[in-house]
């Protein structure tokens, strides 16, 4: 219904077309589809990545890491092959949440299948995979972040995070969580183990191409117009400035270049609302409610 208020074809807000040009894929494709986010940065990967071209590169090198361990694979097989095991290791993570139900059903407790089911058949399944998201790997670290939160030791929640921090930055602000319940410890050392992570992989690659990253991250993207309704790079944050521009607040003109800005300092705002909120019922707050809220925090700020 929302579809046909806005003309669009509701399939195509959350999926590319199957034929999506991005491969030759009658061989290294499935059937017509190629799986853009696999295919572009293994096209990326075959030469030297560099932060200050014209590509508005906004991953660290950490991020490249599935596609690498892809490309390895591609060597001895083909394209296709390092396609499938790498679409499979990610169906694998994005079903991650479901694995630590397994034991319940020993126990006559059959969820898993429930579950399951309701995983494969959302949208972010749907969409991530459709993709070939490298982003999905991030489920996995994040599950293990949610189930060991508050209970017993407290590192593999910790790394967990840095983890999945090293797959997409933005993920570093599930260390929030911390904060809502008082460990400050906790998380400095999540804050301070990423960015000794992502300082690390840039000794590869030179100073001069971290500072790229850093400005590439903060405009990012600043060659997509606000009015494209094609949801490439969703956020919170920008579902608020394309309500405002709806409701005739923001000009339609209104695009990334001249309102990156005014669209980060929505996230931000929205982020130390939160964070306020958090401290001023710090007495109270529930981990089991902290911690969903915290694991939503990154869809505050647009990036892919």
């Amino acid at each position: 219904m929302l579809g046909s208020y806005f003309n669009e074809t509701i399939t195509s807000n959350f999926s590319y077309p199957v034929a999506d040009g991005w491969c030759n894929p009658s061989q290294e494709g499935l059937g017509k589809h190629c799986f853009s986010d696999f295919q572009a940065p293994r096209v990326v990967l075959e030469n030297s990545l560099n932060w200050n071209d014209n590509g508005h590169l906004n991953l660290p090198p950490t991020s490249f890491v599935p596609y690498k361990l892809a490309s390895y694979v591609e060597k001895f097989t083909s394209v296709r092959t390092s396609l499938v095991v790498y679409l499979l290791f990610l169906a694998l993570c994005l079903v991650s949440p479901t694995i630590h139900l397994l034991k319940r059903d020993f126990r006559g407790l059959p969820d898993t299948p429930t579950y399951f089911l309701l995983i494969i058949t959302s949208l972010p399944f749907i969409s991530v995979l459709d993709r070939g998201a490298s982003a999905g790997f991030a489920v996995a670290p994040l599950t293990i972040f949610a189930l060991r939160f508050n209970k017993g030791s407290k590192w593999p929640a910790i790394f967990a995070i840095i983890v999945a921090t090293a797959i997409r930055p933005q993920f570093v602000l599930v260390a929030v969580a911390y904060l809502a319940v008082r460990k400050y410890r906790e998380f400095a050392y999540v804050v301070i183990g990423s960015v000794v992570l992502t300082l690390f992989s840039f000794t590869f690659f030179g100073l001069d191409n971290f500072v790229g990253w850093i400005k590439n991250l903060i405009i990012y993207p600043s060659y997509a117009p606000l009015v494209n309704d094609f949801p490439a790079n969703l956020s919170f944050a920008r579902a608020i400035m394309k309500v405002l521009q709806i409701l005739h607040v923001v000009p339609v003109q209104f695009n990334f270049s001249n309102g990156t800005i005014n669209l980060a300092s929505t996230g931000i705002l929205l982020l130390f609302v939160i964070v306020i909120i958090f401290y001023l019922t710090r007495k109270t707050s529930n981990s089991i409610l902290v911690v969903p809220i915290c694991l939503l925090l990154p869809v505050l700020v647009p990036t892919a």
